[in-house]
């Protein structure tokens, strides 16, 4: 009876304590892991491959239930070389995403290291059945891959309104470093996504300042970049086109790209790429693409690729494929990965490369 007693009058008391706010943390990541052989200007390349399907990386994702419909948002996620064991890409620690955000009926806000528009409108638009913007697509070979993501950035999604979804993002480039140009690398990107059924449609915009001399430093002059991007895509279920085309101004006739500079020569390029689906228990992707340097064709470049991926689980997948770069005299393009450098080449030499692969998420 005491017992009883005493726990009847817990009740008020437990009663009187606000309940905590749900929240999560996700652990997540995936090896991508291949080998790769070809030809490279006349050198034959045979090495083992991490991320030509997708980046290797592992990374954090939570959210916490803030109530009338808001939650805050965090993911920090960082690239790796199974191959290696070593820390990819920039070689910082999370140097792929790493933000903090809200997310409500206004949408989503994010501030830290962010994907801009531009790169999320790739990685929709550039195929792949087991991951997009990879090994074959053209447009990972002739992307400049300065603009993918910006550190000291902040990014909107908006909600979606009749298929509609605006989405923006600032980066404040040198952030104020006083050895540099105090805009070099600002870049401002903006895009409108659109999804009706099985048609997608997305039209983008980004500027970026570069600078317009090298050696840099706190005085160098800064030009802008401009880059305009549009993409459609069908899925008829057996098969599933999609088609991207860039446009970049505002180069200056710089002689190629460069990620310290933010430099790009002025260029046009497309990517048609086709998913084929019911041939086998896999899947077959083909893409095809050039790029053309404005004012000097011996930049211009075209690639073919054709490749199957075929899924084990929900989770792993194999891949094989064989893809072909043909260069103009000055060009050096090659068969991509979507980390990490493609096959070295030189100026001029055609690059033709056999992969086979495999991928596993967790």
């Amino acid at each position: 009876m005491k017992k009883w007693i005493l726990a009847c009058s817990l009740v008020p008391c437990c009663a009187s304590v606000p309940a905590w706010s749900q929240s999560s943390v996700t652990l997540f990541g995936r090896a991508d892991v291949s080998v790769q052989t070809g030809n490279a200007g006349g050198t034959r390349i045979t090495r083992l491959d991490s991320s030509n399907v997708a980046p290797s990386v592992w990374g954090l994702l939570g959210s916490e239930d803030l109530g009338g419909g808001y939650r805050a948002i965090f993911k920090l996620e960082d690239g790796f070389n199974p191959t290696t064991g070593s820390i990819a890409g920039s070689g910082n620690l999370f140097g792929r995403e790493a933000w903090v955000g809200l997310n409500g009926p206004f949408g989503q806000v994010q501030f830290g290291v962010n994907y801009t528009p531009f790169f999320t409108t790739l990685v929709t638009f550039a195929q792949g059945p087991l991951s997009t913007w990879g090994w074959g697509n053209a447009s990972n070979n002739y992307f400049f891959l300065g603009t993918t993501r910006n550190s000291n950035s902040v990014r909107y999604n908006s909600p979606t309104f009749a298929g509609l979804t605006l989405r923006a993002s600032y980066s404040n480039g040198s952030n104020g470093d006083p050895t540099l140009p105090g805009n070099l690398g600002r870049t401002f990107s903006a895009g409108l996504a659109y999804r009706l059924g099985q048609f997608s449609a997305d039209v983008d915009y980004l500027q970026q300042s570069a600078a317009k001399t090298t050696p840099v430093n706190a005085g160098t002059t800064t030009v802008q970049g401009n880059y305009v991007m549009a993409a459609v895509m069908y899925d008829f279920d057996w098969i599933q086109p999609a088609f991207i085309f860039q446009t970049h101004r505002g180069g200056q006739n710089v002689a190629a790209s460069s990620t310290t500079t933010f430099q790009n020569p002025n260029n046009n390029y497309y990517d048609l790429s086709v998913l084929i689906r019911h041939i086998g228990p896999g899947i077959f992707m083909l893409d095809f693409g050039q790029y053309k340097r404005l004012g000097n064709s011996s930049g211009d470049s075209t690639s073919y690729a054709i490749r199957y991926d075929y899924s084990l689980s929900k989770r792993t997948g194999v891949y094989a494929g064989v893809g072909h770069v043909r260069n103009g005299s000055t060009a050096t393009f090659t068969m991509s990965g979507a980390q990490g450098a493609g096959l070295p080449t030189k100026p001029g030499a055609s690059v033709t490369s056999f992969v086979l692969g495999m991928i596993t998420r967790f």
